[in-house]
């Protein structure tokens, strides 16, 4: 079963799944996502449909699923995550733990070809509602300390270039994340203002402003890990993404769709989002949520340039077995046995 392996020394995290497709395995199909094949995915337990002047709540049943919706979300076919993965601990220097939690799939269109840097801006707002809704829902679960919210943008036909969210919920807060709440509660003990407040106020207007509005700013970061990588900043102290009204929401909407839209003029379509957001159950932080693009390619996945969770497509234990019978192919051909 799929476990969170430790880093000997550097206490980096792996996911290793039991079994995981490769990220490009969906495009081979027809995408299953897109409307009128809601028969061909899990029964969604949130959907969002446009009625009667506004948006309207509801889900699907395993006998009827709904049809005419704006967003919907449900399990993912193909999960990194379980409910039940198995009680698979170990101990240093293994130091190992159940991959425990689960894997959801907000659909943020009905359309394939609405992605984040081309949809409508009521649209895009509408799936990030559908993502406020879920991880309210997520962090009730028991075992839950973090929900990561994430997308993978690529070009392609299948399921997987469908726009999306993903939401994996963690028993353990990932690396990146706590490193980020480490260092804004101990400089908030030490100065008394949140580092990012701070970091708001110099990158306003500076050269790496890339657009403001007026409850957000874009800019490249001073000292960004890839060319290219942006992150949007509330400009106010705002600790908590689910407390965002709609308004806040359909703000937030407008200034990803340009960002994202200029992104995609200079590089081109593949790029990852990643909601770095405090967790729930921590009331007592100042961390500030933000978002954070980073440049792609068919390798990269948003769970690790985002939060610093490695994702392995197979075992180690594998790897080790078939690089182990190569090289020692390569040894016999040195020595001259065959």
């Amino acid at each position: 079963m799929p476990q969170l392996r430790t880093d000997y020394m550097s206490r980096s995290v792996t996911l290793v799944p039991s079994e995981r497709s490769a990220r490009a395995a969906g495009e081979v199909e027809d995408c299953k996502f897109c409307a009128g094949r809601e028969n061909e995915t899990p029964p969604a337990e949130l959907v969002l449909l446009d009625k009667f002047g506004g948006i309207v709540k509801t889900s699907d049943t395993e006998e009827e699923r709904n049809s005419d919706w704006v967003a919907r979300v449900f399990k993912s076919p193909r999960p990194l995550v379980y409910d039940d993965p198995g009680a698979n601990f170990s101990d240093e220097p293994l130091v190992g733990e159940p991959a425990q939690g689960s894997h959801y799939v907000v659909v943020t269109s009905p359309s394939h070809e609405e992605q984040f840097h081309t949809a409508n801006v009521n649209q895009l707002a509408n799936g990030l509602i559908a993502m406020q809704e879920e991880v309210k829902t997520l962090y009730q679960g028991r075992g839950i300390s973090y929900v990561a919210a994430y997308a993978n943008m690529t070009a392609g036909k299948g399921s997987a270039s469908h726009p999306q969210i993903n939401l994996v919920s963690l028993g353990r807060i990932p690396p990146i994340v706590q490193a980020e709440l480490t260092a804004t509660d101990s400089m908030y003990d030490e100065l008394g203002i949140c580092p990012v407040c701070r970091v708001v106020n110099v990158e306003s207007g500076g050269p790496r402003q890339i657009i403001s509005t007026d409850s957000y700013v874009a800019f490249v970061p001073w000292a960004p890990r890839r060319n290219l990588e942006f992150w949007i900043v509330p400009k106010k102290h705002q600790r908590s993404f689910l407390k965002l009204t709609q308004n806040q929401i359909k703000e937030l909407a407008m200034i990803m769709r340009c960002t994202l839209g200029g992104f995609v003029k200079e590089n081109g379509p593949e790029y990852g989002v990643a909601f770095h957001m405090a967790p729930e159950r921590m009331q007592q932080s100042q961390y500030h949520w933000h978002v954070e693009v980073h440049p792609q390619n068919s390798t990269s996945d948003s769970l690790e340039d985002g939060f610093g969770v490695y994702v392995l497509p197979k075992v180690p234990e594998e790897a080790a077995e078939k690089l182990g019978k190569w090289a020692r192919r390569e040894m016999a051909d040195m020595f001259g046995v065959k």
